[in-house]
C-alpha cells in the first residue's frame, strides 16, 4: 500500500470534488508527483481536470476490472499532476465486482502498480458509502473529510467515521482519519458563526480540524493563481501539511 495515499470523502455537495482537486494542484505545485483517482461516476474530478468522459479510450473503470489497464487509463493533466479519469459506466463496477473474491482490494492492487511513480495519491469518493468507497478505505492511508463549516453537517459525517472505523479494524489497520476540512465560501452568521466556529465544531468532532477555507478556487488554473499571488494563507497551509506527508 503506498502510504502517502489520502482519500477524501464526505456527503454530497460539501465541496468534496473541489477540495480534491486544488489540493492536488497544490500539492503538485510544491514539487511533488501527485495522482488524483477519481472513483465518483459522476466523473466531476475528470472534468474539472479538463478531460471529457465521453472521449476515455480507457478510465479507472477499465482498470478496476483489469489491473494490468492502469498504466494505459493514466493521464498526465499537467506538471506533476495526473489522473485515472472516471466515465459512467463506472457505475456498474459495483456490481460487476460484487462477487469477486478481493473486490475490497481492487484499488489497492491497482494503486500499487503506480505506487513508485508518485509521492501522493487523492482519491475523490463518490458520497454513497458503497463498494468504491471501500475500495478506497481500503487503498487509502489517511482519510480526509471535507465537510460545510456548519453545526449541522455534524449528523452527515457521523455514519462516515463509524465506517471509517469498521474499516481499519476488519479491512485496513493501517487506516486513519487525518481531519476535517471546513469549507465555507460563504461566512455563517448570527447563532450559527458561533456553532460554525472551527474551536465549537472540535469539541464534538473526533478528530481534528485542519483548514477552514473561506476561498475554495473552482478550477486548478484559478488556483495556480491564487498560489502566485499568496492569496490564501489556509489553502497553503493545507496543502504543505499534505506535502509534508508525501516527504515522510
Amino acid at each position: 500500500r503506498l502510504a502517502h495515499a489520502f482519500i477524501l470523502t464526505g456527503i454530497r455537495g460539501v465541496g468534496k470534488t473541489t477540495t480534491v482537486v486544488n489540493l492536488a494542484a497544490a500539492i503538485a505545485h510544491n514539487g511533488h508527483r501527485v495522482l488524483v483517482v477519481d472513483l465518483d461516476p459522476q466523473a466531476h474530478a475528470t472534468l474539472h481536470l479538463g478531460h471529457d468522459p465521453d472521449e476515455l479510450e480507457h478510465s479507472v473503470y477499465d482498470a478496476l476490472l483489469d489491473p494490468t489497464c492502469a498504466q494505459s487509463a493514466l493521464i498526465e493533466s499537467r506538471k506533476n499532476l495526473s489522473i485515472l479519469p472516471a466515465e459512467v459506466d463506472l457505475a456498474a463496477a459495483e456490481i460487476e465486482l460484487a462477487d469477486e473474491p478481493n473486490r475490497h482490494h481492487r484499488l489497492s492492487i491497482l494503486i500499487e502498480q503506480l505506487a513508485d511513480r508518485f509521492d501522493a495519491v487523492l482519491i475523490d469518493c463518490p458520497p454513497s458509502l458503497g463498494l468504491l468507497t471501500l475500495n478506497a478505505l481500503a487503498a487509502a492511508g489517511q482519510v480526509v473529510v471535507p465537510m460545510q463549516a456548519h453545526f449541522l453537517a455534524l449528523q452527515g459525517v457521523s455514519k462516515l467515521f463509524g465506517t471509517i472505523h469498521l474499516m481499519s479494524k476488519q479491512v485496513n489497520p493501517d487506516l486513519k482519519v487525518a481531519g476535517v476540512v471546513l469549507n465555507s465560501p460563504e461566512p455563517p452568521t448570527g447563532d450559527l458563526a458561533e456553532q460554525s466556529n472551527p474551536e465549537v465544531l472540535a469539541r464534538w468532532l473526533p478528530c481534528p480540524v485542519l483548514a477552514q477555507l473561506s476561498h475554495v478556487p473552482t478550477s486548478p488554473d484559478q488556483f495556480s493563481r491564487c498560489v502566485s499571488a499568496r492569496r490564501d494563507v489556509e489553502w497553503m497551509r493545507l496543502a504543505d501539511d499534505a506535502s509534508q506527508h508525501a516527504n515522510q
